[in-house]
């Protein structure tokens, strides 16, 4: 069995905005890409809503990917692959940051994975960086838009793609851009509908084929 971490904010966890709940098993793409591939792949889901790359949220306590993940690393290895798919939530105003400077956070995700795997007495895990799907252009008009930065949100978001993939063009890791596949749906303009999860979980799917085969 070859196991896969999914490491990732609310588009992982698979938050349906509608009901402000979690869309089930069977519509989240963790799960479709479970029940595609079959059981000879574990899919392991690690999805938080706000969980940011690096940074501690003052108003938003326990959302650090950076202080959770080697303590993720320690409780599921050993793993073959890891994905990484984070940076919506530090386009936050309250942190300040440029689309470069996201990237720079997943880098530093990707590289603490490599390090601590090394680690281990097992084979070091190949690593996926995922570049975000795109704020949507209603994110003014969304009542948590004004913590998101408005526009600026939309533009920043437009440049995940670009900074992600020369991390991983740098360092080996393997990269796509669910902005390629997936978009947020009309009603809410960071997450996706069960469409877009459907989308994302087949061009994830078949990306994995390609890695472990």
């Amino acid at each position: 069995m070859k196991n896969i971490l999914c490491f990732g904010d609310s588009n992982t966890f698979g938050y349906d905005m509608a009901n402000d709940r979690r869309f089930p098993w069977g519509v989240r793409w963790t799960s479709i890409v479970q029940e595609t591939l079959g059981p000879e792949y574990h899919i392991i889901e690690e999805g938080l809503c706000g969980r940011t790359t690096l940074w501690d949220d003052p108003i938003e306590e326990r959302q650090s990917g950076k202080s959770y993940l080697l303590s993720c690393l320690e409780s599921h290895w050993p793993l073959d692959l890891v994905i990484i798919m984070l940076g919506t939530n530090d386009l936050k105003t309250r942190f300040g940051l440029g689309t470069h400077d996201i990237a720079a956070g997943v880098e530093t995700l990707a590289l603490m994975t490599g390090e601590y795997m090394k680690k281990k007495p097992v084979k070091e895990p190949k690593i996926l960086i995922i570049s975000p799907i795109e704020v949507g252009e209603t994110i003014a008009e969304n009542p948590y838009g004004i913590y998101m930065g408005g526009q600026t949100a939309v533009i920043r978001s437009r440049q995940f793609p670009k900074y992600y993939k020369e991390i991983a063009d740098k360092h080996g890791f393997e990269f796509m851009a669910a902005s390629d596949y997936a978009k947020p749906c009309d009603a809410d303009p960071m997450h996706m509908d069960a469409e877009n999860h459907r989308e994302l979980a087949k061009a994830i799917g078949d990306k994995i084929l390609e890695i472990l085969g």
